[in-house]
């Protein structure tokens, strides 16, 4: 499959961003692509697991249940920049199978843990914050 050849809407660009980004984290040992937007990434320390991109303004639970579907089990979902997020019963849904769902900034974050699916930011009182 050509570089930035799906039919999900993600662009070449966002790929080669998405590259870029794992190739400067500090938890990632290395990766490889396929199926265009899946990434199969060896974390350090940590197990394989695999990252799915898309470009969703606002990620849907019906978005996340075709992804699982069609590109086989995933570890996470990444919405694609800071300006995108996910829909709250999305995010549930998620958390409840282990999957992780998040935007950029959130993504970071979580490759640093082993419970990579349950990362959330907090407000001033300590509640969770999803989709930041």
């Amino acid at each position: 499959m050509p570089n930035g050849s799906n039919d999900i809407g993600v662009r070449y660009s966002q790929i080669a961003y998405f590259c870029e980004f794992l190739d400067g984290h500090p938890a990632v040992d290395g990766y490889t692509r396929r199926d265009d937007i899946v990434f199969d990434v060896q974390l350090k320390n940590m197990n394989a697991i695999t990252i799915l991109i898309c470009n969703e303004y606002t990620c849907s639970l019906a978005r996340v249940i075709e992804f699982v579907a069609r590109f086989g089990p995933l570890h996470i979902i990444t919405v694609g920049g800071n300006w995108n997020s996910y829909t709250t019963d999305a995010k549930e849904f998620c958390l409840e199978a282990e999957l992780g769902l998040y935007s950029g900034r959130e993504l970071y974050r979580a490759l640093f843990r082993r419970e990579y699916w349950s990362f959330h930011f907090t407000d001033k009182d300590g509640n969770p914050v999803y989709g930041e």
